[in-house]
This record gives C-alpha cells, sequence and structure tokens, in this order.
C-alpha cells in the first residue's frame, strides 16, 4: 500500500499564498457570485406569507422603512 501523505511539510506561507489565490479568482467577484446568492436569499425571506405570525413580525423589525440595511465587508 502506498502513502498517501506528501513527505514535505506545507507551509504557513505558501498556504496563505494559496489561499489569496483562491479569493481573488474572477468567479468569486461581486457581481457574479454575491449579488445572485443576496438576491435569491433576499427574495426567499421576504415573500409574502412567508413563515408564522411571529417570524413574519420579526422580519419587519429587522427593515428599517421597508428597506433592508445589509453591510458587506470585503476585508482582504
Amino acid at each position: 500500500m502506498h502513502n498517501r501523505m506528501f513527505p514535505q511539510p506545507i507551509h504557513y506561507s505558501s498556504r496563505i499564498r494559496n489561499l489569496q489565490r483562491f479569493l481573488v479568482l474572477p468567479q468569486l467577484s461581486v457581481r457574479l457570485l454575491w449579488f445572485p446568492i443576496l438576491k435569491h436569499w433576499l427574495s426567499e425571506e421576504f415573500k409574502t406569507g412567508h413563515g408564522n405570525r411571529a417570524y413574519r413580525r420579526a422580519r419587519l423589525k429587522r427593515t428599517i422603512d421597508g428597506y433592508v440595511v445589509m453591510a458587506v465587508d470585503r476585508t482582504q
């Protein structure tokens, strides 16, 4: 049976570089990935008649004058 472990340890700085390369992929852009996800989530969350009465009342408390307030942190 072959050993499936890589014989050399992976350095912390190498892990960081690989993660940074992954996070800057064009497929992970706000427009292509995150806006559609947020749009779908909001449309599902604020469907009329979705949830019981207590849930709908709590949902209304999370809005300000009918607007949903979201904070997006893009710290890199």
